[in-house]
């Protein structure tokens, strides 16, 4: 049965709001009580529905200027001055953190665009204050039919429990109209041509290439790093006692080619004439041992035949599992097994840090490759990873045979999705049982899920450029990109067309968009994580929530948020695996169904996916730390007591309604 977040999230995005009346609180929100609206910040215990993620998005840049040491956060005048700085570049790079990309775009779209924007604020604030009665009976007038008696429902959910009107309603918001969306960029446009009939077969034959398995045992002085048994977490997730979970570290060794990228968009090999525009020293084929491990139930029987790889995260330089840390308990309650892979040479030397001795087989190729082009001996490890998970009787998975195997990744682990969608998805999608002479065959990975990844598709190696803001070439199976309002509103002013029109035609381009309002990027510490020392000791520098400081508009502190999208992502999972299954997939979003410029009184987004913390609010919040764009997690800042008691008569009624 699919869980109820999953009819939650169907409900939003056809375009049903949630109401007072709805008995859902995702991401471990909901409401918070009024005396304590002026608190300090989450206690510990509150702390563990915060969760988060160290997604420092400038780790490639340091490496091109020869760090290796993980990034620290950065002060607000540090920020100021590299945003000012990083707008005098002319290229953009992997986009590393919100702040610069939205910079880079703004060097590329020219500082006219800015002023645009800002006259249309001026211009939409003073028919606020002059016009504000002709505005509303204008938006009354032109609301849709739908939409007003959506309205009236909530009026008499509310009324029901003593609650005045919620704050998201034609009279009590000034929708501002932006200058010309532009169009989701057509599906018809992006068929995926990236590999020719010779470098198909190429990638196929590679991903079956199929790599030898050493299993890496547990003993008195050493374990995984991610182990997530009792005492090396941040807290006990019940991992063995309450879900009955096992984990298992192997080694995979075997083969794979470094690729490049031709005329932008075309996969060739890496040798011959192109070895000397980038390393001379590449053979035909790499060896390599990588490592990659299994959470799965400890009993075959509580397996329910799905299993998520998630491609571990490198952006603070060591193996974060960041959709695990999300997603845990939703994956364990349900029976399905998580797969995580090592994804980025720096972090083959993080888990040498951390246990010399257990991790002294991990190799990526020769001594001679240079730092790009050993990270771009990934993706046939990618690609022999699913192929093997997708064999019956794996042995990765104890013997067991795997129903659907789906490939997600967040942030950076994003762009490591797109680039495998974008070059290597004609090979996914026939890599199984293929037949050369029809071109015939089955999908590795039954779909991709991407988490606040659309900034870049990463670099396929040191000639291999990435895109910055791509649209995803057509995927025959599912890809599925989710976004908060934090990465959202600042991919869109870069690029609107990186959205695409929903595709729903299997075999040749199924494709969704969504977006949280409210949602940030991440956040910085989750249950699941390594204990502090242990992160210290393979190189990571214990997590610590940003600073909040006093919020510009209503002189008013900000707070750590607690709208969090962990049960938005879980709902998208659920959803997937019924698309899969063949039953309908609710209809994406672009960027004209999300106005950034929608806003309630309080200056919430109230469109795309709207929670119940913005549907019935009682904070205003932002996507980013302090209101700005931020890959640390999101704030809010508390409505006033005056507001409060004006918006809800009856608390009581209120939180039990919610």
């Amino acid at each position: 049965m699919k869980p109820i977040m999953a009819a939650v999230l169907a409900a939003s995005m056809t375009g049903s709001s949630l109401s007072a009346g709805v008995g859902v609180i995702p991401g471990g929100g909901g409401m918070t009580n009024v005396s304590e609206v002026y608190g300090a910040e989450l206690t510990d215990d509150e702390a563990g529905d915060e969760r988060s993620d160290l997604e420092d998005e400038k780790e490639d840049s340091l490496e091109e200027n020869g760090s290796d040491q993980p990034e620290e956060v950065e002060t607000e005048e540090e920020a100021e001055s590299e945003e000012a700085e990083t707008k005098e570049e002319t290229e953009p790079e992997e986009t590393e953190t919100e702040e610069e990309s939205e910079s880079e775009a703004e060097t590329e779209e020219g500082a006219e665009s800015k002023e645009e924007e800002t006259e249309e604020e001026s211009e939409s604030e003073e028919a606020e204050t002059e016009e504000e009665a002709e505005t509303e009976e204008a938006e009354t007038e032109e609301e849709p039919e739908s939409e007003k008696a959506e309205i009236e429902e909530e009026k008499e959910t509310a009324s029901a429990v003593q609650i005045p009107e919620r704050v998201a309603t034609p009279s009590q918001i000034t929708l501002a109209t932006p200058s010309e969306p532009k169009k989701a960029t057509d599906s018809n446009a992006l068929r995926n041509e990236s590999l020719s009939k010779d470098m198909l077969d190429l990638v196929v034959e590679m991903h079956n290439d199929t790599p030898s398995v050493k299993e890496i045992p547990e003993t008195s002085d050493s374990f995984m790093y991610l182990s997530q048994k009792d005492g090396r977490t941040k807290q006990n997730i019940g991992f063995t006692d309450k879900y009955n979970y096992k984990e298992t570290e192997y080694f995979l060794s075997g083969n794979t080619r470094v690729y490049d990228l031709k005329d932008d968009h075309k996969v060739t090999t890496a040798t011959g004439s192109n070895a000397s525009r980038s390393n001379a020293s590449r053979p035909d084929k790499q060896d390599y041992t990588n490592r990659v491990f299994v959470y799965m139930p400890e009993d075959p029987a509580d397996f329910n035949g799905v299993v998520f790889v998630d491609i571990l995260n490198a952006s603070s330089k060591v193996d974060l599992p960041d959709i695990w840390r999300r997603s845990y308990d939703y994956f364990m309650r349900n029976g399905y097994a998580y797969v995580g892979i090592t994804s980025k040479y720096c972090n083959v030397e993080s888990l040498k840090r951390f246990d010399a001795k257990r991790y002294e087989n991990l190799k990526w190729g020769d001594k001679g490759l240079n730092e790009k082009d050993r990270n771009g001996l990934f993706w046939d490890m990618l690609g022999q990873l699913g192929v093997m998970l997708k064999t019956p009787d794996s042995e990765l998975l104890g013997g067991e045979t795997a129903d659907k195997v789906f490939l997600m990744g967040q942030s950076q682990s994003g762009f490591y999705v797109n680039t495998y969608v974008n070059c290597f998805g004609q090979a996914n999608a026939v890599g199984m049982d293929y037949d050369k002479d029809t071109g015939d065959g089955n999908p590795v990975f039954d779909g991709f899920v991407n988490v606040v990844g659309a900034y870049a598709d990463t670099d396929l190696s040191s000639h291999g450029a990435s895109r910055s803001f791509p649209t995803p070439y057509d995927s025959p199976v599912p890809y599925i990109l989710l976004e908060g309002e934090n990465d959202y509103s600042s991919c869109v002013k870069s690029n609107p067309d990186y959205i695409k029109e929903d595709g729903d035609e299997p075999g040749v381009d199924m494709y969704r968009h969504y977006v949280v309002a409210g949602g940030a990027h991440s956040s910085k510490i989750f249950p699941p994580d390594m204990t502090d020392e242990i992160q210290i000791q393979a190189g990571r520098p214990a997590g610590n929530y940003p600073p909040m400081k006093m919020d510009a508009e209503t002189d008013r502190p900000n707070a750590n948020t607690d709208l969090n999208m962990d049960s938005y992502v879980n709902s998208v999972f659920a959803n997937l695996i019924e698309w899969v299954d063949g039953s309908d997939m609710p209809e994406g979003f672009t960027v004209e169904d999300v106005n950034l410029d929608s806003r309630d009184a309080y200056g919430n987004l109230t469109e795309g996916i709207v929670p119940p913390q913005i549907s019935v609010p009682v904070a205003k919040y932002y996507g980013g730390v302090n209101g700005k764009t931020s890959t640390d997690g999101g704030s809010m800042v508390y409505l006033s007591q005056e507001e409060l008691k004006e918006l809800y008569t009856d608390y009581r009624g209120l939180q039990k309604s919610v």
